[in-house]
């Protein structure tokens, strides 16, 4: 047989086989286990609930008033699929299970809602709600607010803890109505339909509530900032305007300096304040009028004035235009785009004029601004080119501040490529406005220098250089002008640099120069030709040939038209001699040649009189009036190999001849030279020698004469310092002791000065002890006197006297009836003299 001792507060469930019924044994208590029972659940505390606390049975015990019912059989009646909820309030006492019975879950607390929270509740079974007073049914929702101690139901389910939506001031929460409801202010919400709540504080959503945005905060609006909304539907404002789907409007601080957008507007924008000074002003493109926007036209706003741009509204060049302010010297060119009126004239559309300043102009919008134009200061060496608009005529205006006129323009004068880029001085080999060409026939442009660009409408000048001239063709004259440096050449509205072509390179290459300007000489120009004698040897020749251009009236424009004749001087100059020279060698052999070339190159190139049969000075073109001055061979080689080779061997020889004699002359001086400079040395080394001996003796005698002034000057220095030093030391000591006495002087004075002052000091304030006693007591004194003149006063003179003799007339009168004629009252410490008094009584007695 078992035991089972089960303690308090705990309980088992025993199985009796026999009939199959399971029985709840409590504690404490030993059981002893029969032989037909078994135990089903061992020994288990009792479940004990806490304040507030309630926990899940499932398939709990049927019970009445009677208690725990029974089935006919003997087993407990269960309520099997049902849950109970039991709660500290029904069970203060810890409780069993019964068998069949089962917890679900764990002990836990009732729900407690706080003020700011509320319970969102489901009803699962039918049931009466004693706290709404309501039969709920399943499916239904209902919100539960605090503060409350909620206690679970069977009936009804917890969805979920909602937390108060805290509503902070100048902010809002959107809500979206679930079904057709009503809102906390006694709107009706359709489903689907948002709103907002903007009062301030804390806020519990309905069931049929779902919160959109916990938070939309508020647009601050200032004097300087709006705000673009659009409406997305048809609505009434905050402000109780109607508004209709995709209209755009202004929120400013005059309808509120804070405004939450509503559900139905979005914010496109903030917009800033556009502010016009008084010197400044704007063009509104598709103003806003009376709340409606007028498409296609302007607007001409002028400061002072600040506005917001209504929805639609543009800034023309989106800025705000400054006051057009015109000096003496500057100008604006209008247009009419429409009938104006001005002060003075009516101008029609199309039609031009200036406004000369000074003043300020604002565009009006009838009108359009072509040209902001500016006097153009002109110096006598510069101009420009002015086009008159209707007659088509093109002038030059130099030397002075011009202003075009209303119907001038400033023309561009177009040149050709070449003195474009003559002018621009961009070229390799510069001189003069002329310029190399490359083997392709192009200008070789300098990297080193950047390229200039013109003013076109800027008059074209050249200065051209000192003993040179420059011809200028005028097209719509069809004639020509020669101009000599040094010159500044302003080209008119027709004219147009000549351009000249020269042959450059060894030997001539035609085009290889471009020339603005031809210099007269005197020049030179090297050239290279080859020649052949009579005995048929080749030969190439270096010349070099001087000339110059014979100009004798510069005034003579049509003799010094010559100049520009001939293109390629240089190059019809170079063939044209070369040709002679070739003709004359070719009828002299070699050998003539080389005895007498330079003649015989001066006779072909001059030729000879024929009076006096002698070799010219010179050789003058008439077609250009070029003269050539003189001719020389620089450099001559046969152009045949051989005749080369044997004419260097020759060469050759020669130099090696020379340069051996030279040699040998060279090596006799050397020796000639060396020996009479090894004797010179000799001599120089003896009287170097001799005069060094001479400077050593008297350098010895200096160094004694050093020494014994050293030794003497130190001993002399080391007795004046040691003089000194004792004179310094004892100087010292009595200034040292002098000091010392004025120190103590002076630390005397001091003690005795701060004496005196201090006893100065406590004489005038014993002084002032003094007379404050005195006052104080003259004072009490005076208040003395005066309270006794004030209780004399009081009691009166009649009264005194009678108090006075009130005590003295009563003593005697007691004496009297006692028999005393005269009595002495003494404390004991004073002495009295009673001889006279004795002395007065016997004398009495008598």
């Amino acid at each position: 047989m078992d035991i089972i001792r089960i303690p308090l507060r705990h309980y088992v469930h025993i199985k009796d086989t026999l009939t199959n019924i399971t029985y709840l044994v409590e504690g404490a208590k030993n059981y002893a286990l029969k032989s037909n029972e078994v135990l089903v659940k061992d020994i288990t505390p009792h479940i004990q609930l806490g304040k507030s606390q309630y926990i899940m049975v499932t398939n709990p015990v049927v019970k009445s008033e009677k208690g725990v019912e029974l089935e006919s059989f003997g087993q407990v009646k269960l309520r099997w699929g049902e849950e109970e909820i039991r709660i500290d309030q029904d069970y203060r006492d810890p409780f069993p299970l019964y068998p069949g019975e089962e917890i679900k879950g764990k002990i836990s607390n009732f729900a407690i809602v706080q003020a700011n929270e509320e319970l969102k509740l489901m009803a699962v079974r039918p049931f009466w709600d004693k706290i709404k007073e309501k039969q709920r049914k399943p499916g239904d929702l209902w919100m539960l607010r605090g503060p409350i101690n909620y206690v679970p139901r069977i009936e009804c389910q917890i969805l979920k803890k909602i937390q108060a939506l805290i509503i902070k001031p100048n902010t809002a929460i959107q809500l979206r109505a679930g079904r057709n409801c009503v809102d906390k202010y006694g709107n009706k919400r359709k489903a689907g339909e948002e709103w907002l709540v903007r009062e301030a504080g804390s806020y519990l959503p309905n069931t049929d509530e779902e919160v959109v945005n916990s938070c939309v905060n508020a647009y601050t609006l200032t004097d300087k900032v709006a705000l673009n909304l659009k409406a997305s539907c048809e609505f009434v404002d905050v402000y109780g305007k109607s508004r209709k789907a995709g209209e755009e409007w202004l929120v400013t601080i005059d309808n509120n300096d804070l405004h939450i957008p509503d559900v139905h507007e979005k914010v496109i924008k903030k917009v800033e304040i556009l502010i016009l000074s008084s010197r400044q002003y704007c063009v509104i493109i598709n103003p806003v009028v009376d709340g409606k926007p007028q498409y296609g036209k302007k607007l001409l706003k002028r400061g002072e004035a600040s506005f917001f741009l209504q929805p639609g509204e543009e800034l023309e060049d989106n800025k705000i235009k400054e006051v057009i302010v015109l000096d003496e010297n500057d100008a604006l060119l209008l247009k009419a785009k429409q009938v104006f009126s001005d002060t003075k004239v009516e101008r029609l559309p199309g039609e031009r004029w200036m406004i000369k300043g000074p003043c300020e102009f604002i565009l009006p919008l009838e009108l359009e601004l072509l040209e902001k134009r500016k006097a153009i200061p002109l110096d006598e060496n510069e101009g420009i080119y002015v086009r008159d608009i209707f007659t088509g005529n093109i002038k030059m205006i130099s030397g002075q501040t011009y202003l075009l006129a209303a119907h001038e323009e400033l023309y561009e004068k177009e040149l050709s490529p070449v003195v474009e880029e003559l002018l621009s001085g961009n070229f390799a080999g510069t001189v003069f406005a002329s310029a190399e060409l490359d083997e392709k026939g192009d200008m070789k442009y300098n990297k080193n220098k950047t390229l200039k660009t013109r003013e076109k409408f800027r008059v074209v000048t050249f200065r051209a250089p000192d003993n040179s001239a420059v011809q200028v063709f005028d097209y719509k004259s069809m004639s020509s002008r020669i101009v000599f440096g040094p010159e500044l050449i302003k080209l008119g509205p027709h004219e147009e640099f000549t351009v000249v072509n020269l042959s450059g390179k060894k030997p001539k290459v035609e085009n290889q120069i471009r020339n603005i300007a031809i210099l007269l000489g005197p020049d030179f120009m090297t050239d290279i030709i080859e020649v052949e004698t009579r005995d048929h040897a080749r030969l190439k020749l270096q010349l070099c040939y001087s000339w110059k251009f014979d100009v004798k009236d510069k005034a003579d424009q049509v003799e010094n038209s010559k100049l520009f004749n001939v293109n390629d001087f240089v190059g019809d100059a170079c063939k044209n001699l070369a040709a002679k020279i070739r003709g004359t060698v070719s009828s002299v052999s070699f050998e003539e040649f080389h005895k007498s070339s330079a003649t015989l190159v001066r006779q072909a190139v001059f030729g000879s009189d024929q009076k006096t049969n002698m070799t010219k000075n010179n050789l003058k073109f008439q077609a250009n009036n070029l003269v050539i001055i003189n001719v020389d061979i620089q450099a001559q080689e046969p152009c045949d190999p051989k005749t080369r080779e044997s004419l260097s061997k020759s060469t050759n020889l020669s130099i090696q001849s020379i340069n051996q004699l030279q040699k040998a002359d060279a090596e006799f001086k050397q020796k000639y030279f060396a020996e009479e400079s090894k004797g010179n040395l000799l001599l120089s080394k003896i009287k170097d020698d001799t005069k060094a001996e001479s400077e050593n003796i008297e350098l010895l005698k200096k160094k004694i004469d050093t020494e014994v002034v050293k030794s003497s000057g130190q001993l002399v220095a080391k007795a004046n310092a040691i003089s000194k030093s004792n004179e310094i030391q004892g100087e010292s000591m009595v200034e040292q002791s002098r000091l010392k006495v004025e120190a103590l002087e002076i630390e005397i004075m001091s003690n005795l000065n701060q004496e005196f002052e201090n006893i100065q000091e406590d004489i005038k304030r014993k002084e002032q002890i003094i007379d404050v006693e005195l006052d104080k007591l003259q004072k009490l004194t005076t208040i003395e006197v005066e309270e006794f003149k004030k209780t004399i006063n009081a009691i009166g003179k009649d009264t005194i006297v009678a108090m006075s003799r009130a005590g003295p007339e009563v003593q005697a009168k007691l004496l009297k009836s006692l028999g005393i004629k005269s009595f002495l009252i003494s404390d004991g410490k004073n002495p009295i003299n009673l001889f006279n008094t004795a002395k007065g009584m016997i004398d009495s007695n008598k």
